[in-house]
């Protein structure tokens, strides 16, 4: 562990000289992937992790928006709204990952009183970034935020091989044909459009976000009714609108098409993070990650596939549509932690800690042993930086 420690410890030092000082994110990710990456910072240098999330929001808008990127406005992957003509699309938005972020670095912290005063410096910024989606993302007012554009989704849940979004190129030139026959995300939204998706690993990370804020408000001594409020709110509308019982997971749902899009992968479970499910509902998310589709007891592969995979690796020979990612590994083992499901908690941890000893920071791995096999961005801040943290039980 020490190798792995010493070697995520000079991913973070080479990114910091060579990118964080010309900008607040990463290549290969944006405004979403620097946070993360400075929860690594923390166990390292406090002052570099604080410094990243003030660079992050120096680019927020007045009314509260913050888009992943500072780039201009990506053209829509679908058409407009007919009935949500509310529906504010300035941009891709940024995954509302900062309410946790903040949290994890105040826990992280030595100098608490330092850390209180920083969380009273991005408290405000926060709040208003989640104003704003609630303001121009909710057009029905049911605590249900919607995603507009393709990286809204998520960090690439279709593989490293992402339909062309904000003027990127997909790596793969199969990717868009996947992404139609429905291999990505949602099966529908390639035809329809990305605009009005009320999807639940959006609004998980919302969760957990706004229940990260209702405990920074109140160390703060803030009023944080307004926080409650949404919390309340977004838990009970996934609970009552997009879980699905018969198939044990959170879905999709498309609000200018009046459907559900089913959620074939790990953004249905996604919701764990912030403590979404009743505990009769985590149990079958947990049954879903045990299950040999998801890895489960598996010993041929790694935790956690994005998507469901077949008998063996001969059976899916293009494993990059179903990629392991240290980041949403994290996620899920904090949601598991949160229902005392430390057994597959732990097995998570320690298959990514396994990947990063084994083939370096990579932002993708196969889920099949016998592949060996990593790709995408290397060295990758954030798996370097969520290992750490993992490396620290956190």
């Amino acid at each position: 562990m020490q190798t792995l420690f010493t070697t995520a410890q000079q991913v973070l030092e080479g990114y910091w000289h060579e990118q964080y000082a010309q900008s607040p994110t990463i290549p290969g990710g944006g405004a979403a992937d620097a946070a993360f990456s400075a929860i690594g910072y923390a166990h390292l240098n406090i002052d570099r992790a604080e410094q990243i999330l003030r660079r992050i929001f120096s680019a927020q808008q007045s009314n509260g928006l913050l888009l992943e990127t500072n780039a201009e406005r990506a053209p829509l992957s679908g058409p407009e709204p007919s009935r949500f003509p509310s529906l504010r699309t300035e941009g891709p938005i940024s995954l509302p990952v900062y309410g946790f972020v903040l949290w994890r670095l105040y826990e992280i912290a030595d100098d608490k009183g330092r850390a209180k005063s920083f969380l009273r410096e991005m408290y405000p910024q926060v709040i208003q970034l989640h104003r704003y989606l609630y303001q121009f993302r909710d057009p029905l007012e049911e605590g249900l935020v919607s995603i507009c554009y393709p990286s809204e989704m998520g960090f690439g849940f279709a593989g490293p091989e992402i339909v062309e979004a904000e003027g990127h190129a997909a790596v793969d030139i199969g990717a868009k044909d996947r992404f139609a026959r429905g291999g990505a995300f949602y099966p529908q939204v390639a035809a329809e459009g990305f605009i009005g998706i009320q999807a639940p690993f959006f609004n998980g990370l919302l969760a957990w976000s706004n229940e990260c804020l209702i405990r920074i408000g109140s160390l703060l001594g803030d009023d944080v009714s307004e926080a409650i409020q949404w919390d309340e709110l977004t838990k009970y509308a996934m609970n009552e609108k997009l879980w699905d019982q018969a198939r044990g997971l959170y879905q999709a749902y498309h609000l200018e098409a009046e459907q559900v899009i089913a959620t074939t992968g790990l953004a249905g479970l996604i919701p764990l993070c912030g403590e979404v499910p009743i505990q009769e509902q985590a149990e079958q998310l947990l049954s879903m990650l045990e299950s040999p589709v998801f890895g489960g007891k598996r010993t041929d592969t790694f935790l956690c596939p994005s998507h469901p995979l077949p008998a063996s690796a001969l059976q899916n020979p293009d494993y990059r549509s179903c990629p392991v990612q240290i980041k949403y590994n994290w996620l899920l083992y904090h949601g598991l932690l949160r229902y005392d499901m430390q057994q597959m908690a732990e097995r998570i941890r320690q298959h990514s800690l396994e990947l990063l000893h084994q083939y370096g920071c990579f932002e993708y791995y196969s889920p099949y042993r016998q592949l060996e096999a990593a790709f995408g961005n290397f060295p990758c801040a954030v798996a370097a930086a969520l290992g750490l943290d993992f490396l620290h039980k956190g």
